[in-house]
């Protein structure tokens, strides 16, 4: 099954449903869709690591403008 097929049989499906059991898969997708956002351990170290880095010496590192300028050139 295709990409879009699966998102229209789930639309099929959604339709279908009685109130009780369509709160229960709201319930779930909001949870998963919840989680997929959250960072991991080794982000969250390396984000600290970088705000470390920042605090001590606000000036070091480029300009985002530069950056950004840079990567779409």
């Amino acid at each position: 099954m295709t990409t879009s097929e699966i998102k229209a049989r789930i639309h099929e499906i959604i339709d279908s449903l009685d109130e009780p059991f369509l709160e229960v898969v709201h319930s779930m997708l909001d949870t998963y869709v919840e989680k997929k956002h959250e960072l991991n351990q080794d982000q969250k170290d390396m984000l600290d690591q970088r705000l470390e880095q920042y605090i001590k010496n606000p000036n070091e590192g480029e300009e985002w403008n530069n950056v950004k300028a840079e990567l779409l050139s």
